[in-house]
């Protein structure tokens, strides 16, 4: 699927603010180290969402 660059740069964002809404959701019951992680794989799938649609 080919993407533009706005809409790879909106689906990058739209990956970290899904990814950042789960990890500030599981950040009480889970905790500091496993936050890190979710928001780390966010940033990647993001990331390969933007590279991938060039």
């Amino acid at each position: 699927m080919k993407l533009n660059f706005v809409q790879a740069i909106t689906s990058a964002l739209v990956a970290f603010a899904a990814g950042a809404a789960i990890t500030f959701a599981l950040h009480g019951a889970i905790g500091r180290g496993a936050m890190e992680t979710i928001a780390t794989l966010a940033i990647v799938i993001g990331a390969s969402r933007l590279v991938d649609t060039k």
